[in-house]
């Protein structure tokens, strides 16, 4: 996976990781939370690549994510986050 490909992936969790600790905090203590709700976001994001990422691009770990779609990826992330946090 390429270098900027693995830090976008882990903004996408990290916001989405951030957005529940809003609504639900989790103890820094709680590694089996913690890890569970990395766990389940990680599914999220996922979702939302398969969602808005071609079919084409998606089966081609060599194919670079096109600007148009990136931008709708991030779309989503941020309409992901701002829902849960809407739950407030």
């Amino acid at each position: 996976m390429p270098d900027t490909t693995h830090i976008y992936y882990e903004w996408q969790c990290a916001t989405l990781m951030y957005a529940y600790d809003v609504i639900e905090p989790i103890s820094r203590m709680d590694e089996n939370a913690i890890a569970e709700r990395k766990k389940r976001v990680e599914h999220e994001v996922y979702d939302l690549f398969v969602a808005v990422v071609p079919q084409e691009i998606r089966d081609n770990p060599q194919a670079n994510i096109p600007a148009a779609a990136a931008m709708e990826l991030t779309k989503a992330t941020l309409r992901k986050a701002a829902t849960i946090c809407h739950a407030i």
